[in-house]
């Protein structure tokens, strides 16, 4: 009977033993998991930095490249068919004045390498019409107050997250894909050099957030329409796309840094003063242009 006991005792403290290496090794995978997870955000983040920083560049050197010009920013790298070489802005094809449009970052435009998140994707990028550098679609007036086009919902708070007032609307986006979810399928970039995928197709990388409805991989396609995208704060298996992104007060403080800054503002003082002194030279008394008496009477003292 000892010996049974003994046996039995033996076969316990076996089991016991077996319950804890499983759940260590559990404990051990979802660090592993864990840490992965981590570490491709911490890439991610990166990335995304990296393309921030690079658009805000754009727009601070713009106005010296084209003088006269606006901080604006870039079009997106559309496809791959015509003369424009991978990861160069689609300038010349980018939507109709006004149109918000949505593809790769032109990393190229940008005199930078190709950013790429934790999963090892090229960057997408989203540019408002009024603020996209675009030829003849270009705005006919650039400034910080000018609206962006953009929303971003975020999907645990099931509301909008930057953008709900008009002059809160972020003016571009730049869209990390991560991973490939859902069925996504991604072609590997072309074999002689290329850097990112040969699809454009922006369902192959990003997301539709089932509940809102709302699909990071289309646009409208008309002017002055707001679009809005979706992300998640936390870990989420079924939309991993992570957006970073910039508003006009961004811009502004690029237009505020610049090193002529001072200047250009101390010299439309000097204009717009020069103009009204030149107005009261020309209508001494304050009469008013066409020859009528001071405060906008009609010529001869009549009633108004």
């Amino acid at each position: 009977m000892a010996s049974v006991g003994r046996q039995r005792g033996a076969a316990l403290l076996i089991m016991m033993l077996l319950v804890i290496v499983a759940a260590t090794a559990t404990l051990v995978a979802r660090l592993n998991m864990n840490d992965a997870r981590a570490q491709q955000l911490t890439e991610t983040k990166a990335a995304l930095a990296v393309a921030r920083r690079a658009l805000l560049d754009y727009a601070a050197v713009y106005p010296d490249l084209a003088p006269g010009s606006a901080a604006v920013l870039p079009c997106p790298d559309l496809d791959s068919a015509g003369a424009y070489p991978e990861g160069a802005a689609h300038s010349d094809a980018c939507g109709v004045r006004g149109e918000t449009v949505m593809g790769r970052l032109p990393w190229r435009t940008l005199g930078i390498k190709p950013p790429k998140d934790g999963g090892g994707a090229c960057l997408w990028y989203v540019v408002s019409g009024g603020y996209k550098d675009a030829g003849s679609a270009t705005a006919e007036m650039i400034n910080p107050d000018v609206n962006g086009q953009l929303q971003l919902h975020g999907i645990e708070a099931a509301s909008v997250i930057a953008g709900m007032q008009a002059d809160d609307r972020p003016v571009a986006m730049i869209i990390a894909p991560m991973q490939g979810i859902n069925g996504q399928s991604r072609a590997a970039p072309a074999a002689a050099g290329g850097q990112c995928s040969t699809s454009f197709d922006a369902a192959d990388f990003l997301e539709l957030d089932a509940l809102s409805g709302i699909s990071n991989a289309t646009v409208s396609g008309s002017a002055d329409v707001v679009e809005t995208f979706a992300t998640a704060a936390g870990y989420n298996a079924a939309h991993n796309d992570r957006i970073a992104i910039i508003t006009r007060a961004d811009l502004a403080r690029v237009v505020e840094n610049r090193h002529d800054f001072d200047n250009n503002m101390r010299a439309l003082g000097l204009a717009v003063a020069a103009c009204v002194a030149d107005y009261a030279r020309n209508n001494p008394g304050g009469s008013p242009p066409g020859g009528g008496p001071p405060g906008g009477g009609p010529p001869g003292g009549g009633p108004p």
